[in-house]
């Protein structure tokens, strides 16, 4: 019976699934391990004896010099019995204890018969004297590649010297030619400087010359009023709203002037961490689009706590913003090939419109038709169903249309298209038609605004011109 219960002890049935599970454990070779020693050096080898690794409370460590392989628990003794590292004491009779993979190199050097000692130095000496030929022939071959990295290095030294002198030598002309070209340079400016102000003249008096269609009727005609100072790069885009103006430049920021009465700058509105590249207004709602791939939303009610805050930022596009533009409905954002149409209400993205082949440059809405400046073409799209009804091109590939604005004149509603020849084209949208070529900037026509039935216009030249049908 059991000593414990005193019942009738009774034969255990073996579960041989969970024999075969535990025989399939994988463990580590007991002569791949060794006791850890605290506060001692791990020794570069040595021989774990069985007897260390079964019982007790000892903490143990991977010996690196000894059996690395993990092996099944079930074939923990056909492994361990043939193991490499296994103890093997000598047949030669000297009783050292080595390592089953020695043994044979062991008894080779032994001499036996009970001379343990003898055999140990012997085999001991033999080794060492390999070890020390080994090392004199390693340290032959080092000296000789140190010889040979000397005398690379002395004709290294040489052409280094040799280099030095040559770079002097050329800092020395360079020098010279420097203050050359920094003359001429001079001179160059001068003259720049003279043609600006002759082609100021034969501009002024080419737009006071009134344009003439071929059968005779005299086309209406704009006259620059002023010019607008105050950002320190490019202006990249201007929107007019009421009595304001708003300009958004490559530093990084927008301004809001006062164009009813002084003309004077009311607001500097920065945040954004790249050139701010398109405006769009409804209300006193301002959105910005910046090359940082970001739309800002701000608070331009002067009578307003957050005047100059942004509330918002947009988030979606992963190129710069160039364009923007509202309607009733939506806030449409244009980049890379592509349209994003926003809920103005909630400001959350409703669809993307694909299709376009190059940069969505400019965007403007009229009578439910959107305008898409893209490359050298004007798209006209349908806001019912949004699909592409007309297309627009200017004169010639690669003059590409930059900013788009719609004005309403005496004449009749005008597309004003700003491009890449530093012109603004005007056409009618009566029979979309050009009627009438601006010519004033000295660089790409980057924005447009219309505000007080006038025409603003910026330029890479940093200047903003003021046109008057």
């Amino acid at each position: 019976p059991c000593p414990r219960h005193n019942v009738p002890a009774k034969p255990l049935v073996v579960n041989l699934a969970l024999c075969d599970q535990v025989g399939d454990l994988l463990i580590r070779c007991r002569y791949g391990l060794r006791v850890k020693r605290p506060n001692a050096e791990s020794p570069d080898s040595g021989l774990t004896s069985p007897s260390s690794l079964v019982g007790g409370c000892s903490s143990y460590e991977v010996d690196p010099s000894g059996c690395n392989a993990e092996i099944r628990l079930g074939n923990r003794l056909e492994h361990e019995n043939c193991c490499p590292h296994s103890p093997a004491v000598c047949s030669r009779g000297c009783g050292l204890t080595v390592k089953l993979r020695d043994l044979q190199e062991h008894e080779s050097d032994c001499g036996g018969n009970g001379t343990s000692c003898s055999s140990v130095c012997v085999g001991a000496r033999q080794r060492m004297e390999k070890q020390i030929r080994h090392l004199e022939e390693q340290l032959e071959q080092r000296t000789a590649e140190s010889e040979r990295i000397r005398v690379m290095l002395s004709g290294v030294v040489e052409r280094l010297d040799r280099l030095d002198r040559h770079v002097t030598d050329r800092l020395q002309l360079l020098e010279i030619n420097q203050a050359e070209h920094q003359d001429l340079l001079a001179d160059s400016l001068a003259k720049q400087d003279r043609l600006q102000e002759a082609i100021v003249v034969v501009n002024e008096l080419v737009s006071s010359i009134a344009s003439v269609q071929p059968g005779g009727n005299v086309w209406q005609t704009f006259k620059c009023l002023g010019t607008f100072v105050g950002h320190r790069g490019p202006i990249w885009c201007l929107l007019g709203g009421g009595d304001y103006l708003y300009s958004a430049s490559g530093d990084k920021s927008v301004k809001m002037w006062q164009v009813s009465s002084s003309n004077e700058l009311l607001k500097t509105l920065d945040g954004h961490d790249g050139p701010v590249l398109s405006l769009a207004l409804t209300g006193s709602v301002l959105f910005s689009g910046s090359q940082d791939n970001t739309i800002r939303v701000w608070d331009v009610a002067p009578a307003s706590a957050e005047f100059g805050t942004c509330l918002k930022t947009l988030k979606g596009h992963t190129d710069s913003v160039s364009t923007l533009c509202v309607s009733k409905l939506y806030l449409f954002s244009g980049s890379f090939t592509l349209v994003k149409v926003w809920d103005l209400a909630s400001r959350i993205c409703l669809r993307t419109l694909t299709g376009f082949v190059r940069w969505v440059r400019a965007l403007v809405v009229s009578q439910q038709l959107l305008y898409v400046g893209c490359g050298n073409s004007v798209l006209v799209i349908d806001l019912c169903n949004f699909s592409t009804v007309r297309s627009l091109c200017t004169d010639e590939e690669g003059n590409n249309v930059s900013c788009l604005s719609v004005m309403r004149t005496s004449a009749g509603l005008k597309l004003l298209s700003g491009s890449h020849d530093m012109s603004v084209a005007v056409w009618s949208l009566h029979n979309m038609l050009r009627t009438q070529t601006l010519q004033r900037h000295q660089g790409i026509v980057t924005a447009m605004a219309v505000c007080n039935s006038r025409l603003f216009t910026g330029s890479a030249d940093c200047s903003m011109r003021v046109w008057a049908p």
